[in-house]
């Protein structure tokens, strides 16, 4: 892609609905496009604007001025310009911001988040991404997986899978396996969904 442009689907402030940051305020930047096609998928990220750097980093500084993280996701953000999202993280970084990025590993990255989610939608996590710089796997898991997990010392969510014919289910599911696994699983479900909130 030409330019210092990136292809964002939306930017919205909100609070992370997953994992170990679940409740906390953020603003979130989700760019279009991914390299993988879940039946699951539950983010439509086909509509988007071209913004630089500077759109894009004016327009999280007009959001809530009381949060101090910017979460990364799409889609998938690391199939973009890795220069460009570096300059991106570098300009967010001197207003203060912490950065996560939410991942799918199946691209390595060399660029240094303050926080790494990474959802695995193949058998592994891809050689190269640092496991010291993962601060969380989400395993989206259907009723009767058998849920892997993926690197030794790094805390594993379940979560299940929000289908509407099975979503109760996939809770009930997930819900007693991380109970019969407590030192390996904890459950994460979509809070922002419950909450009624983006």
């Amino acid at each position: 892609m030409r330019g210092d442009f990136l292809p964002v689907n939306e930017i919205f402030h909100s609070r992370q609905g997953e994992g170990v940051r679940t409740g906390e305020k953020s603003h979130f930047i989700r760019l279009s496009g991914c390299n993988v096609d879940c039946w699951f998928c539950d983010t439509e990220t086909s509509d988007h604007k071209l913004m630089t750097v500077r759109e894009i980093v004016c327009r999280v500084s007009e959001l809530e001025p009381e949060c101090g993280w910017v979460v990364l996701t799409g889609g998938e953000p690391l199939i973009h310009d890795q220069v460009i999202l570096e300059k991106l993280i570098i300009e967010l970084r001197s207003k203060g911001y912490r950065i996560q990025l939410e991942t799918n590993g199946t691209i390595v990255t060399e660029i240094d988040f303050d926080h790494i989610t990474v959802s695995p939608k193949r058998k592994n996590i891809v050689t190269g991404l640092d496991p010291n710089k993962i601060s969380e796997v989400k395993v989206l898991t259907k009723s009767g997986d058998m849920p892997k997990r993926y690197l030794p010392n790094t805390p594993h969510f379940l979560q299940p899978i929000d289908s509407p014919d099975e979503r109760d289910e996939n809770i009930r599911f997930c819900e007693k396996f991380v109970s019969n696994n407590p030192k390996q699983w904890k459950l994460s479900l979509q809070m922002h969904k419950i909450w009624g909130i983006k």
